[in-house]
């Protein structure tokens, strides 16, 4: 069974994030982390590698340069080939063009199944894994929360969490697509031996050229930060005097 996880380079959450006068996001060159949802797939994938013989989990990622980085955690995290689809760093590629990148880049590897995070932190899109999907032609599910795979049978058991918590299982007969969200079993940590050999590996670079739609279906217009939101007033004195003070906004505002 070969499995291929499509992992993502985000931007750092804990770190702040500035709009270009077009709109664009651009976060400090080293303040990137692989796509936590990503981490999730990955853990899925080498569960069911760990829980039969002949597994196979491998890699792709599409980026600039430094989304290197998160191509070697993932294989520090276990996978043992990691797919590199190189893009130039000031190209923002819509949801489909990445989906079609990875679609042309693993369509003749055979791989039974692919995983995704359910969505990317940084767009929230929930998108390239369907679309993958789609271009392949796959049978598809979202949101899943753990995978078996039955011994007699071609497919996989998918269990997902729907509106409300709402669990159901699905089995998809393979070759699949299934979209990993957050669930109780937590990513590994990768330990040092196995960062260390990921840091060396070599990686199997798939060049862009003549993969991607020559017109997206989609395109960027533009980003904005958020709207301020109103800010507390916080009251101080005695009792009564917060009273008071309270009953004088609201006059002024007009509520009472």
């Amino acid at each position: 069974m070969k499995i291929l996880v499509c992992v993502k380079q985000v931007p750092d959450p804990e770190v702040d994030l500035e709009l270009t006068p077009d709109g664009r996001v651009t976060p400090k060159r080293d303040s990137y982390v692989m796509n936590r949802l990503d981490e999730y797939a990955m853990e899925e994938a080498m569960r069911l590698k760990e829980s039969m013989d002949g597994v196979q989990v491998e890699a792709v990622t599409v980026g600039p340069e430094e989304a290197e980085a998160s191509l070697r955690r993932a294989l520090a995290m276990g996978a043992s080939n990691g797919i590199f689809i190189p893009v130039d760093e000031d190209r923002a590629l819509t949801s489909f063009e990445t989906a079609s990148l990875i679609a042309s880049a693993v369509k003749d590897k055979n791989y039974d199944l692919i995983m995704c995070g359910v969505m990317s932190e940084d767009e929230m899109a929930g998108a390239v894994g369907p679309m993958i999907a789609g271009i392949l032609d796959l049978p598809w599910v979202t949101s899943a929360i753990s995978l078996e795979k039955p011994a007699d049978k071609n497919a996989v058991d998918v269990l997902r969490e729907g509106e409300g918590g709402v669990q159901e299982t699905i089995q998809l007969t393979l070759p699949a697509l299934a979209t990993i969200q957050s669930g109780t079993r937590q990513p590994r940590y990768p330990s040092l031996s196995n960062m260390m050999r990921a840091n060396k590996q070599e990686l199997e670079v798939v060049g862009p050229s003549g993969q991607s739609p020559s017109r997206p279906v989609d395109q960027i217009l533009g980003a904005a930060p958020p709207k301020q939101k109103g800010q507390g007033v916080f009251l101080e004195g005695s009792t009564a005097e917060k009273a008071r003070q309270l009953v004088s906004i609201l006059k002024e505002r007009a509520l009472l």
